[in-house]
């Protein structure tokens, strides 16, 4: 899972800067220094769901399909 954090600094020209950060509590972290250094104008965060969270989603829209074996699946995948 992973965090992507923006900051945008103000300065003559704007620069956006991402930063990808593997452990959610570091970002928080991150975020508050960010908004220490003068010329940081925006910082927003969003969360990267993980391939468990996209898979449960696919499953609760009810993209799923029932198989019965493993040639089952082989099958399904063929065709």
């Amino acid at each position: 899972m992973f965090n992507v954090m923006q900051a945008v600094v103000s300065k003559p020209q704007t620069t956006l800067m991402t930063l990808e950060i593997a452990d959610s509590s570091v970002a928080s972290r991150i975020k508050s220094l960010l908004k220490l250094v003068d010329g940081v104008k925006h910082i927003s965060v969003k969360k990267i769901p993980s391939e468990l969270e996209l898979s449960l989603e696919e499953v609760n829209k009810g993209n799923v399909v029932d198989v019965g074996s493993v040639q089952d699946v082989m099958n399904y995948l063929r065709s």
